[in-house]
């Protein structure tokens, strides 16, 4: 029972000795990883942005139609176009609240005088009346405030503009990717259709072969196989183009 705590003791100072010897050496951050070798990049790929007119770069009249059509019936669109509009005039109109107002009126009448004397009939007189005002104003900006609304309403402008483009790229892209995929769907198809009709020759040369005892019934099933398979490949890309 007494050799318990040197046990415990010896136990512990074990395991300190097991913990320094994993933390006395200097952990050095990883090396910043190297460039890729060229090899691994795709030729002609760089990491600038596509700018300018990115869609004729498909040459694809077809999807440039499509893109075309897919903007001008967006409702989303309409509605942003709608937005940069109005924060455009609130634009204006917080411009407008730096330069002074001016304001005028005309009017124009018509002036009767009737003077009547004792013994005599009425007389009368007319004259046409004129008048113009002109009222000025200018609100001094002492301490920035409309020229904050301003810039406010000049940076809302901004984003909005900015919604709208990204919206249009955004429905573009959308586009492009749809026609893209269709197309790729369309090609397969026609893969399938050529696989179908050359494993549907190589079957019936197969039958033939074998009612002449030059192939066995296993070819006969496998090539039968093959072309079942080959009417269901064509069933799944019809469908992948309906979806498309």
């Amino acid at each position: 029972m007494k050799r318990t705590p040197l046990l415990v003791g010896s136990l512990m100072l074990s395991g300190c000795a097991s913990l320094d010897a994993f933390t006395m050496g200097k952990i050095e951050p990883l090396p910043v990883a190297p460039d890729a070798p060229s090899a691994w990049a795709a030729a002609g790929v760089s990491g600038s942005t596509e700018e300018g007119d990115w869609l004729s770069g498909f040459n694809d009249p077809t999807m440039m139609q499509l893109v075309d059509e897919a903007l001008a019936n967006n409702f989303t669109l309409a509605a942003q176009l709608a937005t940069v509009r109005a924060a455009a005039a609130d634009a204006r109109a917080q411009r407008g609240t730096l330069l002074p107002t001016v304001s005028g009126g005309a009017s124009a009448g018509y002036r009767r005088n009737v003077f009547e004397f004792p013994n005599g009939d009425p007389v009368f007189d007319e004259q046409p009346t004129f008048g113009l005002s002109i009222n000025a104003s200018w609100e001094a900006d002492l301490w920035g405030r409309l020229a904050a609304g301003v810039d406010l309403s000049e940076a809302e402008l901004l984003i909005t503009e900015v919604d709208l483009a990204n919206a249009r790229l955004s429905i573009a892209s959308q586009t492009a990717v749809a026609c893209i995929n269709l197309n790729a769907a369309v090609a397969l198809r026609d893969v399938s259709q050529a696989t179908l009709e050359a494993r549907q020759r190589v079957a019936n040369l197969t039958e033939r072969r074998f009612s002449r005892g030059l192939s066995t019934a296993l070819e006969v099933r496998l090539s039968r196989r093959a072309q079942a398979g080959a009417e269901a490949e064509i069933a799944a890309r019809s469908k992948a183009v309906e979806d498309a």
